[in-house]
C-alpha cells in the first residue's frame, strides 16, 4: 500500500481536487508541503482547540455519511486551558496534580452544537491518576452515542 521513505515513515498517496491541491501549494509556498499536512492531520486528531468552527464543521460529515461515500469517526477534540493559555494534556495534568484540591470548568461540545458546562471538582487526583482516564470512565463515556465531538477543562 505504502513504501518507506526517509525518516522510516511509511508514505502513502490520496487523490485530491486539482484546483485545491494547487490552492493549498500557493497558501504553502514557504512551508514543505508535507509537514503541513502531518500538522493537519495531528491537529485534526486532537492537538487543535475546539471552536465554533470546529462545531461548524461537523456538518459535512452529515452530507458525506448521507451520501454513503464513508463514514468518519473520530474521537472528541480536547481542550486544555490554564489562566487563559492552552496547555497539552500532559502540561495540564501535571499542574492539574499541583493544584489539587481545584475546580476545574468544564464544557462538553455536542454534534448539535449545544454544550454543557459545570464544574468538575478535583479533590483526589495522585502521581497514580490518569487524565485520559478520569475524561473516557466519566465525561467522554459513550462519546459516540451521545454525539460528543470535544471537551475544554480550564482552570483559572
Amino acid at each position: 500500500m505504502g513504501f518507506w521513505g526517509r525518516g522510516r515513515k511509511e508514505k502513502i498517496s490520496i487523490e485530491i481536487d486539482k484546483n485545491l491541491y494547487a490552492d493549498f501549494c500557493v497558501n504553502c509556498a514557504q512551508t514543505n508541503v508535507n509537514e503541513v499536512i502531518e500538522k493537519l492531520i495531528k491537529d485534526y486528531l486532537g492537538n487543535s482547540s475546539i471552536g465554533n468552527d470546529d462545531l461548524n464543521n461537523i456538518n459535512n460529515l452529515d452530507i458525506m455519511d448521507n451520501a454513503n461515500t464513508m463514514e468518519i469517526i473520530t474521537k472528541p477534540k480536547r481542550e486544555f486551558i490554564v489562566k487563559g493559555q492552552p496547555f497539552t494534556e500532559d502540561e495540564f495534568e501535571s499542574y492539574l496534580r499541583k493544584m489539587v484540591p481545584c475546580n476545574v470548568k468544564r464544557t462538553i461540545f455536542y454534534k448539535n452544537k449545544e454544550n454543557k458546562r459545570n464544574i468538575w471538582k478535583v479533590r483526589n487526583f495522585t502521581n497514580e491518576s490518569s487524565l485520559n482516564g478520569n475524561l473516557s470512565s466519566g465525561p467522554l463515556r459513550d462519546w459516540d452515542t451521545l454525539g460528543i465531538v470535544g471537551i475544554k477543562l480550564e482552570i483559572e
